[in-house]
């Protein structure tokens, strides 16, 4: 029971250290699992720190397991168009 409950304890602090950002500088990079209602999939970001408050970053999502996807207008076709991602 002592095992267990510093396993955990360590892991706690692992998670609060885990993104605290350092500033100007710094890079983070995350990855992570994305649950939908018609779908899963894989998400990942990149940020790097400009200022000490500051940070600019990229992001993108892979949907996993979708054969075809339904249009704005109702048609189904293997790839999404550019607007229809947003």
């Amino acid at each position: 029971m002592k095992y267990f409950i510093i396993v955990i304890a360590l892991l706690c602090m692992q998670a609060t250290f885990a993104q605290a950002f350092s500033g100007k500088g710094d890079i983070k990079f995350q990855v992570g699992a994305n649950f939908q209602n018609n779908g899963t999939g894989v998400m990942g970001s990149l940020d790097f720190g400009v200022g000490e408050n500051i940070s600019v970053g990229v992001a993108s999502t892979y949907l996993l397991g979708i054969d075809k996807i339904t249009t704005i207008e109702g048609n189904e076709e293997p790839f999404a168009k550019f607007e229809d991602r947003f």
